[in-house]
């Protein structure tokens, strides 16, 4: 299966990061394909990353924002995933 893991930072910071790369390499043991997209990070052995330009120099919560806004737009560009799971505020992809 095709799976896109969509999280700010893919590395081990805090909660949903370390949740993510749980699932990612849960997911890559058993054989799926598993992509990842973030802002930061490093993929696992056996799957792949796309990483994006980091949104800086603004208001923390228009940053958060923007953040989500890039996210799901590299979200709606993953057209062969089969299933796609984001950990970040990403509107427009509930």
């Amino acid at each position: 299966m095709k799976i896109v893991l969509a999280v700010r930072y893919f590395r081990a910071v805090g909660g949903m990061e370390k949740f993510t790369l749980n699932l990612a390499r849960f997911l890559v043991e058993r054989g799926h394909v598993v992509r990842g997209i973030a802002f930061e990070g490093d993929p696992l052995p056996g799957m792949e990353m796309r990483r994006l330009p980091r949104p800086r120099g603004m208001w923390r919560p228009m940053r958060d924002w923007l953040t989500g806004r890039h996210l799901a737009a590299a979200v709606a560009r993953e057209t062969d995933a089969e299933v796609i799971y984001g950990e970040q505020k990403m509107w427009g992809c509930d």
